[in-house]
């Protein structure tokens, strides 16, 4: 028989309540999640509806499937705001500093853009995140941030968001990062001259295979549009001011495009939600020099369940398993879900496996995800809309298993020490197992253990009890 190799998926708990503080956090309109590769530990950034909508930080220590969280700690006095579109907070890894850097909108001060560092210590429930320092910058009147960075060349790190006051165009920000107790501005450029009709609200990753940034936004005719940035030269490419359109479709309002980049197979995968048909559509594009090329647009959701709206849906891409892993949730409906992503070279779209469900008992105002490259698991943030906005937080490690049917020999007749022989039924049938319904179909589930609710990735069935 062939050796099983990698892990199969699954969620993790839910956390509900954090550290030796209060029982639980109320996130109010937004949060974002992201992982500290030098501590190995993730960082949860939200508003906190209990101060004012003023910025909060708690860090995660992963602990087998669960995370377990410190205390949370205020960040400033700066408020952000409570227009969904402008309430996205940015935060990046910068490993030049193995610091997270976060932005938002300060709304407590003309809408300038405020960012700062974070530091991390300790570990458990005693962990916590230290505000090095923040500051005003940019322009006022900005909102909705993403934002990239790279190690190479000048170290780069570049924030984009919709220039509000500038017709709500997109635009981009180089960001000063010599230092931990700084951050200043260096350059801002508007990715397009023309005014937009909505948000733009632009997202930004990095793509080493090709040294370059990729910039989508929703572009003045509703569509996903998109430029590559060049950090060294400061200027984006091609020419024209809607930028390639990766798509057709439209764009929901108040909606833009979130992107995540695939490093093995060089791919960039594009998902927003589609105009009044309650679905979220995805393409595979790529980008290198002044060329970007897409695929054809696929389905991710298939438009029965509801709508969405901003800050409902975002993309993030693990290495190791090779997948893209969708959250979302629908808008005035209850449950967040997600779906993982295979990239079909085949087809040049992604192969779309079974919704998994995160929780089907509320409602949430938001949901967001990031990777956590060390132990090949995605981190997500949502919270509990009938619960006083309560925060929730889980984890979701990806199938990489290359468990199949053929490599499922049956069931050992006894436990034996590895390396010894050991009798194995190979009809898939077991009346060797105690605690098992006789009657009942099982499959093989994430932990290794038997169930009879198929896994949502890498589903084998086990076989029948007797």
């Amino acid at each position: 028989a062939e050796k099983v190799t990698g892990v199969i998926s699954g969620i993790g708990s839910i956390s509900t309540s954090f550290g030796t503080g209060p029982s639980s956090y109320d996130f109010q309109d937004f949060a974002t999640i992201g992982y500290d590769e030098n501590t190995d530990k993730y960082v949860c950034v939200f508003y906190n509806r209990n101060d004012s909508r003023r910025p909060y930080a708690m860090v995660g220590t992963q602990s087998g499937g669960n995370i377990v969280w410190g205390n949370a700690s205020q960040l400033g006095t700066n408020s952000g705001d409570s227009d969904p579109p402008k309430q996205r907070i940015a935060l990046v890894y910068v490993s030049s500093l193995q610091k997270l850097a976060y932005f938002y909108r300060n709304s407590s001060y003309n809408g300038y853009t405020r960012g700062g560092y974070i530091t991390v210590s300790g570990t458990g429930t005693s962990a916590t995140a230290t505000d090095l320092g923040s500051t005003n910058f940019g322009n006022p009147n900005t909102g909705g941030y993403n934002a990239a960075y790279t190690n190479s060349g000048n170290h780069g790190l570049v924030i984009a968001y919709p220039a509000i006051n500038s017709g709500r165009r997109p635009r981009i920000m180089k960001v000063n990062i010599n230092s931990t107790s700084s951050m200043t501005d260096t350059s801002e450029l508007d990715v397009t001259s023309q005014n937009q009709g909505e948000y733009s609200l632009p997202d930004i990753v990095w793509s080493p295979n090709n040294s370059i940034y990729s910039i989508c936004w929703k572009n003045l005719n509703n569509r996903p549009g998109c430029k590559n940035l060049s950090y060294s030269s400061w200027g984006v490419s091609p020419s024209g001011n809607t930028g390639t359109e990766i798509s057709t479709d439209s764009i929901e309002s108040n909606c833009g495009p979130r992107i995540a980049f695939n490093s093995v197979d060089n791919k960039f995968l594009a998902i927003w939600p589609q105009y009044n048909q309650n679905r979220l559509r995805g393409v595979i594009y790529t980008a290198s020099g002044s060329t970007i090329s897409a695929g054809t647009t696929f389905n991710i959701t298939d438009g029965t369940a509801g709508s969405h709206v901003a800050n409902l849906y975002n993309v993030s891409y693990n290495a190791t398993a090779n997948r893209f892993m969708v959250t979302y949730s629908y808008f005035s409906a209850n449950g967040s879900f997600l779906k993982i992503l295979k990239y079909n070279s085949s087809t040049n779209q992604c192969d779309v496996e079974s919704t998994t469900t995160i929780q089907s008992s509320h409602q949430s105002f938001f949901i967001d995800s990031c990777n956590n490259p060390d132990d090949n698991r995605f981190g997500i943030v949502y919270n509990n809309e009938t619960s006083g906005d309560d925060g929730r937080i889980t984890c979701y490690t990806p199938d990489n298993s290359n468990l199949d049917a053929a490599r499922f020999v049956g069931f050992a007749k006894a436990s034996v020490s590895s390396g010894a022989e050991v009798t194995v039924k190979v009809n898939s049938n077991t009346s060797t197992r105690s605690g098992l319904t006789p009657g009942s179909i099982y499959y093989i589930l994430g932990d290794g253990s038997l169930g009879t609710t198929a896994a949502p990735t890498a589903t084998v069935k086990a076989g029948l009890a007797l």
